[in-house]
């Protein structure tokens, strides 16, 4: 199972869970999308709406951002990855 994480720039949040994500050793795709307009309309529709960053999705799943990544029980962030 995969993990997309879509970034920006300057982002301390997209940092901070770009470090969490490492933490817990696991790979994922970070997509930028300072200026690329198509990724980041990708982006929002997949996260139905949201435009800030970082938006995470495991998989098909929608985490959300990096406090949603970082309250998700690790038990389930294992599960969704077994998926």
């Amino acid at each position: 199972m995969g993990i997309d994480i879509y970034v920006k720039k300057n982002c301390g949040y997209c940092k901070q869970a770009e470090s969490l994500l490492k933490k817990r050793k696991v790979k994922f795709k970070r997509i930028d999308v300072t200026n690329d307009e198509t990724e980041e309309a990708e982006m929002i529709i997949r996260s139905k709406g949201c435009t800030a960053v970082p938006q995470i999705f495991i998989g098909d799943k929608y985490v959300g951002g990096a406090n949603d990544l970082a309250r998700l029980p690790i038990s389930e962030f294992k599960a969704l990855l077994k998926k």
